[in-house]
C-alpha cells in the first residue's frame, strides 16, 4: 500500500528468473550492505525491464538505508505469483 507520500509500486512477479535476483537483493538488504544491495538492484532491472519502478522505489530506499522497509517490499514481491 502506498502513503500520501510514497504511491503503491507495482512489484515484479516472482517467476522463476526473478527469484535468484530477489533472493540476491534480499541476502544484501539483511547484511546491510549498500553495493551489494544496488547491484542486485542493477542485476534485477536488466532481468526485468517493467520492474523499473520498483528498483527506483528501493534505491530510494537504500540511500536513505532503509533496509527494513526495503525487506517488506521485498518479501511482497517474493510472496508474489505469476498468473
Amino acid at each position: 500500500p502506498g502513503t500520501p507520500h510514497h504511491p503503491p509500486v507495482h512489484a515484479p512477479a516472482s517467476s522463476p528468473d526473478l527469484r535468484p535476483h530477489l533472493q540476491a537483493l534480499h541476502d544484501a538488504v539483511q547484511l546491510g550492505h549498500l553495493r551489494g544491495v544496488q547491484q542486485a538492484l542493477r542485476q534485477l532491472e536488466a532481468a526485468d525491464p517493467g520492474s523499473a519502478a520498483f528498483v527506483e522505489r528501493l534505491r530510494a530506499l537504500a540511500l536513505d538505508f532503509r533496509f527494513e522497509a526495503m525487506a517488506g517490499l521485498i518479501g511482497e514481491a517474493r510472496d508474489v505469483r505469476p498468473a
